[in-house]
């Protein structure tokens, strides 16, 4: 299933956590800043880390028998196992 989804785009939902470190800063930022910054914080996290043709290529098993719920939980094998091997992070969620 996977492989008829990897070339196509993918809608990226931003993830922002509200805490006593940051609350000040965020309700004296525009809506826009805060996407803006968010945005950029996501773009820099996956720029070490290969598309996802070459992430399945590198760490997929295609003799793998197991059920996956979804298919991020599959990705998510493949970036903890680039992770382990390079040293780079995964990509913030």
């Amino acid at each position: 299933m996977m492989m008829e989804t990897a070339s196509q785009p993918r809608r990226l939902t931003l993830k922002l956590d509200v805490e006593e470190t940051n609350i000040d800063r965020l309700e004296k930022s525009s809506c826009e800043e805060i996407f803006a910054e968010r945005e950029c914080e996501y773009q820099e996290s996956y720029r070490g880390i290969p598309a996802l043709g070459e992430l399945r290529s590198h760490y997929g098993d295609p003799t793998n028998r197991r059920i996956y719920m979804m298919s991020h939980d599959v990705e998510g094998r493949w970036l903890e196992m680039h992770s382990r091997e390079t040293g780079i992070r995964p990509p913030i969620d």
